[in-house]
């Protein structure tokens, strides 16, 4: 069974309508800690790179 962009988008369900006391994934906060993610892992992956 295929389902076309049309039918996705009215089985989702209006987000503007949801309630929620979760605080905001896009604070400044969360890219920092995103970004501290990112270049670890670029880091370790590097090391990982040149010791092989």
């Amino acid at each position: 069974m295929f389902v076309t962009a049309q039918q996705l988008e009215q089985q989702m369900p209006d987000a503007t309508r949801l309630l929620s006391d979760e605080p905001e994934m896009e604070t400044s906060l969360h890219y920092m800690q995103l970004l501290l993610l990112v270049t670890s892992l670029e880091w370790l992956w590097n090391l990982w790179v040149w010791n092989w």
